[in-house]
């Protein structure tokens, strides 16, 4: 009897314990937040998928190529993905699970001053056709 009771309370302290944290990432919808920054700072955009088997930016301004006044950063991710495609710009293949990060997009102190748009395909365990996102970087000069 006193080893029920003992169980009992622990299980109800546990759960009071817990009650309100998080057991790990649970995204929800897709999200990509934009970004307004100076001339010569890095821009951060923020990502989040659930499910997400692979992600790319499918469509960038000019100013993105290579060497141009946009460059992209170190991208970060949990969970990390699994592969990543060296393309320009790259390719990030994920195990299909809820994945949050950033895409950091670095500007130069020559960047003009402009709203520069960027499109991302994100590839959703379970969905045949990738799902599209844009969002936009916004240098500000000189005021």
């Amino acid at each position: 009897m006193k080893r029920r009771t003992f169980l009992a309370a622990t299980a109800v302290s546990l759960t009071s314990a817990l009650a309100g944290c998080s057991l790990g990432t649970s995204v929800e919808t897709i999200s990509v937040t934009e970004a307004t920054v100076e001339q010569g700072e890095t821009a951060t955009i923020s990502v989040a998928a659930p499910n997400l088997s692979g992600l790319h930016i499918a469509e960038f301004p000019e100013a993105f190529r290579r060497d141009g006044p946009l460059s992209l950063g170190e991208a970060s991710f949990d969970p990390s993905p699994d592969v990543v495609w060296q393309a320009h710009p790259p390719h990030w293949s994920f195990s299909g699970l809820d994945v949050e990060g950033t895409v950091p997009i670095r500007t130069s102190p020559e960047t003009p001053p402009d709203s520069y748009r960027f499109g991302f395909e994100f590839d959703i365990d379970g969905e045949e056709d990738p799902r599209y996102e844009e969002t936009a970087v916004t240098v500000k000069g000189e005021s």
